[in-house]
């Protein structure tokens, strides 16, 4: 059963939020690479990204972080409106960062150097943290499905 995230959600706020907000994403990348380099901390965030397509525990896990968590804890300190919305896109590049580079080990991402990739999704970021998002009307229950 997993718990916890392999990290402390509050010193990863705390990293983000100081500093100006126009380089907010920059300071998020730099802190997602270097929390990834760190072999035991990868191997958990790898583990939790397996276990959350087949575990409804760290499914849970994965989405209490990424949506109302601490990453919309992020954004809301950071000003910006939707909280959830951009905390769940901050999270889906972060899970498909592990599953590419990691788990996948798709090239070139899988070798790219560390200060490459931090300058490759660093605008992503920031763009999700505090850049105009476009939306959708969404569904009002939590049953529906986005159209096809």
């Amino acid at each position: 059963m997993v718990t916890y995230p392999p990290f402390d959600p509050a010193l990863i706020g705390q990293a983000i939020v100081t500093g100006p907000v126009e380089t907010a994403g920059r300071r998020l990348a730099q802190l997602v690479t270097t929390v990834l380099d760190d072999p035991a901390i990868r191997a958990r965030f790898i583990g939790l990204v397996r276990a959350a397509a087949s575990e409804p525990d760290a499914a849970e896990l994965v989405r209490d972080v990424f949506g109302s968590g601490p990453f919309a804890q992020i954004v809301n300190a950071l000003g910006a409106d939707d909280a959830p919305l951009r905390a769940s896109l901050i999270g889906s590049q972060m899970v498909g960062l592990i599953m590419a580079r990691y788990i996948v080990r798709v090239e070139p991402l899988a070798s790219l150097p560390a200060a490459a990739l931090i300058d490759a999704i660093a605008p992503t970021l920031q763009q999700y943290l505090t850049g105009p998002i476009a939306q959708k009307p969404r569904p009002t229950d939590g049953n529906s499905s986005p159209s096809r």
